[in-house]
């Protein structure tokens, strides 16, 4: 009995360190597995070529593209103030303060302006007395509706709050808005790339920047005194490749996070030049001018352009500051790598 208790013991050991090592040897495939899937998930994540091109002929909603003054949706018991972004039906009324001003842009290519004081239905331009037509009269494609539609509405979101500055202090170092790493997180068009980043206050510090390719394998390293630097033909940086950087300082215990970029292949930059030559038409000569801006930089928004995005909107602000409020970009928070490569 006693030799019985024993097997039966050991196999008990035995057993739980089969079922521990079989866990641990599915745990590292599912590691393997997910490490594999990865670059997939964030290829498909990104906006398909394919389609791009298609007419938005099924939506019937206009966009408010500019709001000026005091402008609510009528017919609601608490005043819901009209801004950019907002999106609404053939016939829903707004309410127009005197000198307010609202335009929306529709589907199928035109734009209608209300101007206040009065109570007016949303029409679309054909039906809409004294309405200005926009330039193109084809359907607004999909890839640009798609971009002008989640641009604005987040844009008219942050209306009101004061835009960002890049010359703040380090709050807390390491955090990636305290470095302001550019490019950081973001496509770039093919050509000399410079990286940059906001300097540490107070500090003659030296700076160790590294570059990855997305296998982690070293593609540059370097030294910079100043809080730029031009990366060297000698990197041979390619075009439609993610690159991974971090920058940090050789005089003072502080690292940036991991960021990323990523070179636009020439067929992804002909969808770009192609999409702001459509906003180009379809904004010429509808006033104010920073609508057509507002719309550059949603279409460089959705293609990752967020720097080249980030310009547009200020021009934007500057233009209309009120229609437009923070134009901070949005960008993609980068993945937790596995294991962080060393310099």
């Amino acid at each position: 009995m006693h030799l019985n208790r024993a097997r039966s013991t050991a196999m008990g050991v035995g057993g739980r360190r089969f079922d521990a090592l079989r866990l641990i040897g599915r745990s590292f495939l599912v590691l393997v597995a997910c490490s594999a899937l990865a670059p997939q998930a964030a290829a498909a994540a990104r906006p398909s070529p394919r389609g791009r091109g298609s007419r938005a002929a099924t939506r019937t909603r206009a966009v408010v593209t500019y709001v000026a003054g005091k402008v609510t949706v009528a017919g609601q018991k608490a005043a819901r103030a009209v801004v950019v972004g907002d999106e609404f039906a053939a016939g829903t009324r707004l309410m127009l303060a005197k000198s307010s001003q609202v335009t929306l842009l529709w589907p199928q290519g035109g734009s209608t302006t209300i101007r206040g004081p009065q109570q007016a239905a949303v029409l679309a331009p054909a039906k809409a007395a004294g309405s200005k037509q926009a330039s193109g009269t084809s359907s607004v494609t999909a890839s640009v509706w798609s971009a002008l539609s989640t641009g604005l509405r987040r844009l008219g979101r942050g209306r009101g709050q004061p835009p960002a500055t890049t010359e703040a202090p380090l709050a807390v170092r390491g955090l990636e808005e305290d470095w302001h790493m550019r490019p950081g997180n973001e496509s770039v068009r093919p050509g000399p790339v410079t990286l940059k980043w906001r300097g540490l206050p107070g500090a003659r510090s030296e700076y160790l920047v590294v570059i990855w390719d997305a296998k982690f394998a070293q593609v540059w390293r370097g030294t910079a005194r100043a809080s730029d630097v031009a990366v060297p033909a000698e990197a041979d940086l390619a075009a439609g490749l993610r690159y991974w950087w971090v920058v940090s300082s050789t005089t003072d215990p502080s690292t940036s996070p991991l960021s990323w970029f990523e070179i636009l292949a020439a067929q992804q930059l002909a969808l770009v030049d192609r999409d702001l030559a459509y906003v180009g038409q379809l904004f010429a000569g509808v006033s104010p001018a920073s609508q057509m801006q507002a719309a550059r930089g949603c279409v460089l928004e959705h293609y990752g352009l967020l720097s080249e995005a980030q310009a547009e909107y200020e021009k934007a602000a500057k233009l209309s500051p009120g229609a437009y409020g923070t134009l901070g970009v949005a960008s993609e928070s980068a993945a937790p790598a596995t294991s962080k490569p060393g310099p």
